[in-house]
């Protein structure tokens, strides 16, 4: 689960709960850090290449990729 707190059309606080991987558990925290502050209308323009940066992260097998993304999806998954 992510939790947002929004004012004005920006995020001022975020988190999230849940269970997963190391690897999914450090996207979501890196994803709720860096969504602060920002407009939620650019929310959806945010790609696991974000992530993959912000969690310095070149390359990962192709069945790691779901945990990157699962916080991302569900991120964009409630903003539809």
């Amino acid at each position: 689960r992510l939790y947002l707190l929004v004012e004005e059309g920006r995020v001022k606080d975020a988190s999230w709960e849940g269970d997963g991987c190391a690897i999914s558990i450090a996207a979501a925290s890196v994803l709720t850090e860096e969504v602060k502050g920002k407009k939620v209308s650019d929310l959806g323009e945010l790609a696991k290449e974000d992530l993959y940066e912000w969690l310095g992260i070149d390359h990962l097998g192709p069945a790691r990729v779901k945990c990157v993304t699962l916080s991302l999806e569900t991120l964009q998954a409630g903003l539809n």
